[in-house]
């Protein structure tokens, strides 16, 4: 039975790169993605059915005769788990591709497709200079310090291997560490905020507001970079004409793959006002910060060269990416604001219905309406109580050591109850309850990451290959140290000790004993670092990460994540400005107009003013628990 957790792997895996993936995405990548996902899930999966087998032996191997031992056999309640004696060399097997997949094979990948080269030699090239600026660095550092464990301490090769493990193995702890602290409280905060309806229209309202935002001034850039490429393709036309160098066959060649990239714009939709240039923002001359900007967009380089088209490449093609997907995206949000629109209309009516006793909306309907968002409400509360559980386990692992020897985790109590009787359908169920939910939440903040706006998962089809790869490289170090973790909150060595001997196939693996390593072995591993997931929980529950995001953001502009707040009394320009969009959009759609043809920003449709954010700041206090900092991590 437990290959099938290989199959769900795959099934999950596949399901997830349908909702993310671009269409026009290579296959080679999403085999190659959809394999990193699989084997990391697979490593979770598998872990319920190597407890449950366990418990099975545990109950077998506690009868000492014969005839005790036949009657075990009747009396433990056992799952077949034909050829299960495989799994140690499956999952030793399964860790070792994940961390060649995590540290070499996606980032080189990812370098690959995201060159600006022509060739496929270049951007190879391109790839292995990326490369070796990180590792070569990384591996003489490397070397020297395994030199001088050998020549100080005198550890032998097995003994540095097993360290270079470790320490690979202590950086996958450290993200999981951090997406666990912020899923935990994430999940059950976005069920409860699910179940507000009316709040979800306002976000939404929101949303389409700052994504047209984003489509204008992709839009205007796109439109920049091709001036540009236009530009310099004429500038190249009049140097070759000039020249007799067969240098510019090989420049024109590069410049024709560029042309062709280029999009007609003539029926986009309509740029906002761009910036006034009288009214610099740095005190300048209006002169001299409109000529600035000239320059700083559409200048041509004074010698065109192969390095420089390779620079104009790339930043045609991070403007076509970027112009594509937030059109992807204000489409998407477009459309589900209509459809919450219809829903909102759908629950008034609704609850008209109970309160005036009208027979206008159909019984069924109504109450099913009614029904959903209690249904997400509940549904945030299980996750709140489930979170609380792993947050005072993850808290009361430094009590399990000396000199306090407690064990205070209700996992543990649990499961050691559950282990009495041996395995069986009902504890591999109640088994995945827990590390499901933990691989939920950690997964959860994992796609949600951002870096900037380059490496963001986009759902509904928005995401490219170089956002897939990012999230692959990340997926493949979160599997072992996941089930890591949750061997250490159930406190699997209480539960499975002696007598008699028996043990999870996990804890066998490199990743299971890396507590028996020297210099992470005692309480400065084990026990301390399950803490920080404490802290970073509390971290997110006071959103101190968006207040962080916004000291970022003074510095780097894509850090910037304006703040929506599900509390009735907050009020957005934004709101207001997202409401117009939406009613125009929905006009344009029954008049067959595609979305964004009508499409034209309304100046000051900004934040409120800086006394009105002052004024939420001061309530910030009271509403911790509906505000949604940012869309992703």
């Amino acid at each position: 039975m437990w290959f099938l957790s290989g199959l769900l792997a795959v099934v999950a895996s596949a399901l997830l790169l349908r909702h993310y993936a671009e269409r026009e995405t290579k296959s080679y990548i999403l085999i190659l993605v959809c394999f990193s996902w699989s084997l990391t899930f697979f490593i979770v999966l598998v872990l319920p059915f190597d407890i449950e087998h366990a418990f099975c032996q545990r109950c077998l191997q506690s009868g000492s005769t014969l005839e005790s031992l036949t009657t075990k056999q009747n009396d433990c309640r056992c799952i077949p788990n034909p050829q299960i004696e495989l799994l140690p060399t499956c999952i030793s097997a399964a860790y070792g591709v994940t961390m060649l997949l995590g540290y070499v094979m996606n980032d080189l990948l990812m370098s690959l497709i995201s060159s600006g080269e022509f060739s496929l030699r270049g951007r190879l090239r391109d790839a292995s200079r990326e490369a070796a600026i990180f590792y070569i660095p990384a591996a003489v550092f490397g070397l020297g310090f395994v030199g001088y464990l050998i020549v100080h301490d005198g550890l032998t090769f097995t003994a540095i291997r097993a360290l270079c493990r470790a320490f690979v193995n202590t950086i996958g702890l450290f993200i999981l560490v951090a997406f666990l602290g912020y899923g935990l409280v994430e999940v059950p905060r976005e069920l409860w905020n699910k179940g507000d309806t009316l709040g979800q229209l306002r976000f939404l309202q929101f949303k389409v507001a700052l994504l047209s935002e984003e489509l204008q001034s992709a839009r205007r850039k796109l439109e920049e970079t091709i001036e540009l490429v236009r530009s310099t393709e004429s500038q190249l036309r009049a140097e070759a004409s000039a020249s007799t160098s067969q240098g510019h066959a090989r420049l024109q060649a590069n410049m024709a793959q560029m042309i062709a990239r280029c999009p007609a714009i003539g029926s986009a939709a309509p740029l906002a006002p761009a910036p006034d240039p009288s009214k610099p923002e740095d005190g300048s001359t209006p002169t001299q910060a409109s000529s600035r900007s000239a320059d700083r967009s559409t200048r041509v380089p004074e010698r065109l060269t192969h390095k420089a088209l390779v620079a104009l490449n790339l930043r045609l093609m991070k403007a076509l990416a970027s112009d594509k997907r937030a059109r992807g995206m204000y489409e998407l949000y477009i459309r589900q604001g209509i459809e919450q629109q219809a829903r909102v209309e759908a629950y008034k009516r609704a609850e008209s219905r109970w309160t005036s006793q009208s027979t206008s909306e159909p019984l069924l309907k109504s109450v099913s309406v009614l029904l959903k968002p209690l249904a997400l409400r509940t549904a945030s509360l299980a996750c709140v109580a489930l979170s609380v559980v792993f947050i005072w386990c993850e808290g009361t692992i430094l009590l399990d050591g000396d000199p306090f020897n407690l064990n205070l985790s209700p996992l543990s109590y649990l499961f050691r109850a559950l282990s009495h009787g041996g395995g069986g359908p009902l504890r591999l169920l109640i088994l995945y309850v827990p590390i499901l939910y933990c691989a939920v939440c950690t997964y959860y903040a994992m796609f949600r990451m951002r870096l900037c706006d380059f490496y963001a998962l986009h759902p509904h089809g928005h995401s490219d290959a170089s956002s897939l790869l990012f999230n692959a490289t990340y997926a493949c170090r979160l599997g072992p140290p996941l089930c890591f973790n949750f061997l250490k909150l159930i406190h699997d060595k209480d539960i499975f000790k002696k007598p008699p001997d028996v043990d999870t196939y996990f804890s066998h693996t490199s990743f299971g004993a890396m507590d028996q390593i020297p210099i992470f072995k005692g309480d400065y591993f084990n026990n301390y670092a399950p803490l920080l997931i404490v802290f970073l929980c509390g971290f997110t529950y006071l959103n101190l990460g968006s207040e962080l995001l916004g000291c970022f953001g003074r510095c780097f502009q894509c850090m910037k994540a304006p703040a929506f707040s599900f509390d009735e009394d907050f009020t957005d320009t934004r709101i207001d400005h997202g409401e117009r969009i939406l009613a125009s959009e929905q006009q344009a759609l029954a008049e067959g107009t595609p979305l964004g043809s009508n499409l034209q920003l309304l100046s000051g449709a900004t934040s409120d003013s800086e006394e009105a954010a002052k004024a939420m700041k001061g309530r910030a206090g009271a509403s911790r628990w509906n505000r949604l900092a940012e869309e992703n991590l």
